[in-house]
């Protein structure tokens, strides 16, 4: 299944801007999990979050944002493999549309 969402907020700047979009797929996510891989998971409070894989354990992801200046509540502490629902294939610039 391939997804596409549009990104909002800054976290993920200057990687990707709010009014960018992703494709994301959801086949392939267990397989693909590597340092750097940008990857979509769900959160109650904030609805779909896009961040990088920043270390991997046997069942834990560390996170991060590409924007050095801004904090993340996602990057504090690891979220679980099985919390991902998607992985990115592509990034579609805004201003390319």
């Amino acid at each position: 299944m391939f997804k596409i969402f549009k990104i909002s907020g800054t976290s993920m700047e200057p990687s990707m801007h709010a009014g960018d979009y992703v494709i994301a797929t959801s086949l392939l996510k267990k397989k693909f999990f590597f340092k750097n891989r940008l990857i979509i998971f769900f959160d109650q409070t904030f609805s779909y979050v896009i961040k990088r894989i920043y270390q991997i354990s046997k069942y834990h992801l560390m996170l991060k944002s590409d924007n050095a200046k801004s904090s993340s509540f996602f990057c504090d502490k690891p979220i679980e493999k099985k919390q991902v629902l998607y992985v990115v294939l592509a990034i579609i610039k805004a201003k390319n549309i």
